[in-house]
C-alpha cells in the first residue's frame, strides 16, 4: 500500500504526492476541474477541443512534432483525456527524467500556441472523431443513454460536442476559456513514483509559475426530473441491437456508494454475475450483457448494457427487468455477498500496482469527491457492506421507478417496448 500527501505549495498550487520507494518511474498527472459540464450549450465540446490543442505546439516546442518527439525522447508514456467534470494530462517516465518531463508538460499547458491554422485543421480531426464514435454503437449507446437520463443540459450533452459547436470554435474562444478555467484553484498536480519530495515541490512551483489566479466557472447543479419511463431509439442499420437500461442512483460522495458497487457487481459486474449467467449463458439472449454504476459529483445512475439479435430484443429486456425485480424483492445471498466483496477488494489492489494507476486513482477521487479515501479505508468500507444494506440500496434505487431505455439498431418494437417499461415500473 502507499501513502499520499495533499498540500499547497508556496506558489499556491495544489500538489498531491505519493512516493513509491521501489519504483523506478514517476507519473505526473495534471488534472483541471473543467469538462463538458462547465460549458454553455454554444461552447459544447470546447474542453475536449482545447485538450487536443495543447498537443499542437507551445512556446518552447512550437509544433506537434517537436512536442511529441521531445516526449518520445524521454521514453515516456503520455496522453490526455476529457470527461464531463475534469480534464487530465499525464506523463510517465524514468524518474531520472523528472526535470525534462516537468518542463515539457508545464510549457504545453501554460503556453500553448493555439495557432489559427492548427485550430482550423483540428476541427476536421474532431469531427472525424465524432463520426468514429457514432460508428461504434456499443460505445455510442452510452452517450445516448446519458442524454436520455439527464436531458438537454450540460450533464446530458456529449463531451466531444456537436459539429456546429466545434466548427464555431476559434483561437479567441479557446484562449478565453483557457484563461477562465486553467487557474490555480482548478488545477491539481499529482506526482507518484520515485520522488525527491522536497526538491519536487520547488520544481513544481518553478515550472508551473505561470498558472494564473482567478475565479473559474461553476458547474451547474444536476437535476433529473422524471415521473415516468423514458425511451430513446436511434434507428440505424447494425448487425446487433445495442441497449442501455438504467435508473438514477448515487452520487460519488454518497456513503452508500460501496454498497451500490457490491450490488452492481452481483447484478452484472463479471462472468459469474446474475445477468451474465442468466441472459447470456442460460438463455442465450445476448452476446454481451453487464451492469455498471456511474457516479458524478452530484448525480449517478445504475446501467445495464447489452448487445443482442433484434429478434431477441423483447425477451432480453423482459428477462433483465425480471432480474431487477428479483434483486429488489428477494435480495442477495450470503454466498453472493462474500464472493462480491472479495472480488472488489482484489480488483482494487490489482489496479494500484503502478505509478500511473495510483495517480488516476487519487485524481479521480479528489476532482469528483473533493477528498481522497485511502485504499485501506475503501477495503474496510467494502467489507462492512451487509445484506440489510444491500436490500435497502436495491429498494431505494429500484423503487424510484425511473426506468430509462436507450437503443441503437433496427427495430419496429418501440411501442411494445414503451408498454413493457410502463408495465414493469408499476411492479417496482
Amino acid at each position: 500500500m502507499f501513502s499520499f500527501e495533499i498540500q499547497k505549495t508556496r506558489a499556491g498550487l495544489n500538489l498531491i504526492t505519493a512516493p513509491l520507494k521501489d519504483s523506478q518511474t514517476i507519473t505526473v498527472l495534471v488534472m483541471v476541474k473543467t469538462g463538458s459540464c462547465y460549458e454553455s450549450k454554444a461552447l459544447n465540446g470546447i474542453s475536449h477541443f482545447l485538450e487536443h490543442m495543447f498537443f499542437k505546439g507551445s512556446e518552447m516546442f512550437p509544433s506537434s512534432l517537436k512536442l511529441a518527439s521531445s516526449l518520445d525522447a524521454l521514453g515516456a508514456d503520455y496522453n490526455a483525456f476529457t470527461t464531463k467534470e475534469y480534464t487530465g494530462f499525464w506523463v510517465k517516465s524514468d524518474s531520472r527524467q523528472t526535470d525534462k518531463l516537468l518542463l515539457i508538460l508545464s510549457d504545453m499547458l501554460q503556453r500553448p500556441l493555439l495557432a489559427p491554422a492548427e485550430v482550423k485543421r483540428e476541427r476536421g480531426v474532431v469531427i472525424e472523431e465524432m463520426n468514429m464514435y457514432q460508428d461504434m454503437p456499443m460505445r455510442y449507446v452510452g452517450d445516448l443513454f446519458e442524454n436520455l437520463i439527464y436531458g438537454d443540459n450540460s450533464q446530458g450533452r456529449l463531451i466531444i460536442g456537436e459539429p456546429e459547436t466545434v466548427n464555431n470554435l476559434d483561437q479567441t474562444k479557446l484562449k478565453s476559456y483557457l484563461d477562465k478555467q486553467y487557474i490555480k484553484a482548478n488545477t491539481y498536480i499529482f506526482a507518484v513514483g520515485r520522488l525527491e519530495e522536497e526538491r519536487l515541490v520547488q520544481k513544481i512551483d518553478h515550472y508551473f509559475s505561470a498558472v494564473k489566479i482567478g475565479q473559474g466557472l461553476d458547474k451547474p447543479p444536476t437535476k433529473i426530473r422524471q415521473i415516468k419511463p423514458r425511451f430513446k431509439l436511434l434507428n440505424k442499420k447494425t448487425d446487433q441491437i445495442h441497449l442501455v437500461l438504467g435508473l438514477e442512483a448515487l452520487a460519488a460522495g454518497d456513503p452508500d456508494i460501496y454498497a451500490l458497487a457490491v450490488l452492481t457487481l452481483i447484478l452484472g459486474g463479471n462472468m459469474s454475475s446474475r445477468l451474465f449467467t442468466k441472459i447470456r449463458e442460460k438463455m442465450g439472449l445476448a452476446y454481451y450483457v453487464s451492469a455498471s454504476s456511474e457516479s458524478y459529483s452530484d448525480s449517478g445512475y445504475l446501467a445495464i448494457k447489452a448487445g443482442l439479435n433484434k429478434e431477441k430484443l423483447l425477451a432480453a429486456i423482459e428477462a433483465i427487468l425480471k432480474e431487477l425485480l428479483l434483486l429488489k424483492d428477494k435480495g442477495v445471498t450470503v454466498k453472493e455477498l462474500g464472493r462480491a466483496k472479495e472480488y472488489l477488494k482484489g480488483k482494487l489492489l490489482l489496479s494500484l500496482e503502478t505509478s500511473d494507476e495510483i495517480a488516476f486513482f487519487l485524481g479521480e477521487q479528489l476532482l469528483v469527491k473533493n477528498q481522497i479515501t485511502a485504499p485501506s479505508e475503501i477495503l474496510d468500507k467494502i467489507e462492512a457492506v451487509n445484506l440489510p444494506k444491500l436490500k435497502l440500496i436495491a429498494e431505494k434505487t429500484l423503487a424510484a421507478k425511473k426506468l430509462n431505455l436507450a437503443l441503437i439498431g433496427e427495430t419496429k418494437e418501440d411501442t411494445v417496448l414503451k408498454s413493457l417499461l410502463n408495465s414493469y415500473q408499476k411492479k417496482f
